[in-house]
């Protein structure tokens, strides 16, 4: 049975548009923060003023909804295949995570402690996600157009959001172990306009609120999963498990992170997390607990990294960002531990782990 191994990897990102720039800049606390066209009202002035994100400079710029996810896509896509020969990708398996659908409602509200419960009454209804920002097939067509390939529709797969990207990755080890060569990739943008309002009526931004919330970023990143022995590896991935978090960010009940804390996987060694914490309240809550709950976490906890400080909230995209920044840690040999965890929070209850251990 093959080992898998990643072998090549392509990034696009506010700090850049490659892996090795990207990287570099937020080991070295680089921020592009700029503003961005949506404009809400100051918390405490009141006055108009525009969102703070982390949009990918340049090539990015102008485009919105599905072509500016494309082109995101695009620029990751290109990078990887200065690095790795299309030959090697001929008969690959892609398997891509995109957006989750942000949810139709603003999350619920948390119950009043002070009010007395009403068992009579109807169950709040959860805000369910809304239609997904861009369509498998679309996307397919475009990795075909863009990288010259073949990419027929039965080596060709989607996941849904950040535990999407820890899917897919499971998914690869599995196909690896058979000795086939996989692209594992995520692109999202919550810089994009309708989704920035929607955030921003949610209450989830940072900009014109109370101090907490998340800063809007984006991404896309692509990695090649090949059996060990195949390229030179820059690192393999390992043990995972996915969960469920039933009081999640819109269901309007407290989160004690006991969904976080079970998809972490038993490893014999100490880890590197990697968070996908974005500033929200809920998130900073979630995660407190969830490292209480676990061992592991609770002895690494102060070792973690946290992508968001560096490029903004990136979505389906963040667990990957994430991943490459391992990546170059581990090439570069300035990674805080030789196990890097990856966690994944979806705003709707999927929670995922996955570890990435250093060649």
């Amino acid at each position: 049975m093959a080992t898998p191994t990643f072998t090549g990897m392509g990034l696009a990102t506010s700090l850049g548009h490659d892996a090795v720039t990207a990287a570099a800049a937020a080991r070295a606390g680089l921020v592009r923060p700029a503003p961005l066209t949506v404009l809400v009202d100051d918390a405490d002035t009141k006055d108009a003023v525009p969102v703070v994100g982390h949009p990918v400079d340049g090539l990015a710029a102008g485009f919105d909804g599905v072509g500016r996810l494309l082109r995101l896509a695009d620029l990751g896509l290109r990078d990887l295949l200065r690095s790795t020969p299309v030959d090697r990708l001929r008969a690959a398996h892609w398997l891509i995570a995109l957006p989750e659908g942000v949810p139709t409602a603003p999350p619920l509200p948390l119950p009043d402690h002070d009010a007395p419960p009403d068992p009579d009454g109807p169950d709040p209804e959860v805000p369910g996600p809304s239609a997904p920002r861009l369509a498998p097939e679309p996307l397919r067509q475009f990795v075909e157009a863009t990288s010259g390939l073949s990419v027929p529709a039965s080596r060709f797969a989607t996941f849904d959001g950040r535990v999407g990207f820890i899917r897919a990755l499971g998914h690869a080890q599995r196909l690896c172990e058979r000795g086939t060569t996989c692209v594992v990739g995520a692109v999202d943008s919550l810089v994009d306009t309708e989704v920035v309002r929607t955030l921003h009526a949610h209450g989830r931004l940072l900009s014109g609120g109370p101090g907490v919330g998340l800063e809007p970023g984006e991404g896309a990143a692509f990695f090649v999963v090949e059996p060990d022995g195949a390229r030179p590896s820059l690192g393999s991935p390992g043990p995972g498990a996915l969960a469920n978090e039933p009081d999640h960010l819109y269901s309007g009940v407290p989160v004690l992170g006991r969904g976080l804390a079970a998809a972490v996987p038993r490893l014999a060694e100490p880890v590197w997390p990697i968070s996908d914490c974005n500033g929200e309240s809920y998130r900073s809550t979630e995660w407190g607990h969830a490292v209480v709950r676990d061992e592991a976490l609770r002895a690494s906890v102060e070792r973690t990294l946290y992508p968001a400080t560096s490029v903004g909230d990136a979505g389906a995209a963040a667990p990957a960002l994430g991943l490459a920044f391992a990546l170059r840690a581990f090439a570069r040999r300035y990674a805080r531990r030789p196990t890097a965890l990856l966690l994944a929070s979806d705003a709707l209850g999927a929670r995922g782990t996955i570890a990435v251990h250093a060649p």
